[in-house]
């Protein structure tokens, strides 16, 4: 997923580093501090990225190409 990112509508945008997902697999992006693993990547965002009150979320290839797109309330 080198290459690869995850936004929000009030543009905040993690990039992702080198990692490879089996089919089926998942990963959790963490907003706050930690080390990065097979399982958990994290942001290390100094403060809140997601809005409690609704925000949209989108996932984007290396490429450009919108691979997600989920608004929530």
């Amino acid at each position: 997923m080198r290459g690869w990112t995850l936004s929000d509508a009030g543009g905040h945008r993690y990039v992702f580093d080198e990692l490879a997902l089996a089919p089926g697999a998942r990963v959790t992006v963490v907003s706050g501090a930690g080390t990065d693993n097979a399982t958990h990547r994290y942001w290390n965002a100094d403060g809140a990225v997601w809005n409690n009150g609704g925000d949209t979320v989108v996932l984007t290839d290396a490429n450009g190409t919108r691979r997600l797109v989920h608004t929530y309330e």
